[in-house]
């Protein structure tokens, strides 16, 4: 009605432009796009700048370049190399993320690392993307490959639980639908 067209839509008089709202359709862009990752950012990108700015539209480009490359790659490293290189070299999920990768190969233990995670990303916002996409990916890496367990973790983290164990969740079964 006000004439507003993306991607001003998604920052327009909108308290969550940096939530979990465009994120947790990642995984619709990477069905449509396996094997794709550039092309499922793409399809994130015009996605979220709808209804999400900034770091709230690089969750889902994330996101869908991850889970994309996760159909016919199984290497977390380079599966996060490729994933994280759809993002700005200043985004603060590309930051976020890379440092759960850090801080889960030094310390190892979730708990621990989420810690750092609240301390250094912690939002007043639960639906913050980058403090719920390091819980993301601690999750997932703290799991060991067990689906259940990766759920457990997500959950465990609090805040936007509902987003964080089902795209951990994608994730997991893309990489491994026999360990569901």
């Amino acid at each position: 009605r006000l004439g507003l067209r993306p991607p001003l839509t998604g920052s327009y008089d909108n308290y969550f432009t940096n939530g979990m709202g465009a994120a947790i359709r990642s995984e619709l862009w990477a069905c449509l796009a396996p094997g794709d990752p550039k092309s499922a950012a793409a399809y994130a990108y015009e996605d979220a700048c709808m209804d999400h700015a900034g770091e709230g539209i690089w969750a889902p480009v994330f996101l869908s370049a991850l889970e994309s490359l996760a159909f016919v790659e199984s290497d977390i490293d380079r599966l996060l190399e490729q994933a994280l290189s759809q993002l700005p070299t200043d985004s603060l999920v590309r930051l976020a993320v890379s440092d759960t990768k850090r801080g889960c190969e030094k310390d190892g233990e979730w708990l621990s690392v989420r810690k750092q995670i609240l301390d250094k990303y912690g939002h007043e916002n639960f639906t913050d993307v980058t403090m719920n996409m390091a819980f993301i990916v601690l999750a997932w890496l703290a799991s060991e490959g067990d689906f259940s367990n990766a759920i457990r973790i997500a959950t465990n983290c609090g805040k936007d639980t509902d987003c964080t164990a089902a795209t951990v969740g994608a994730l997991m079964g893309i990489l491994n639908p026999d360990g569901i």
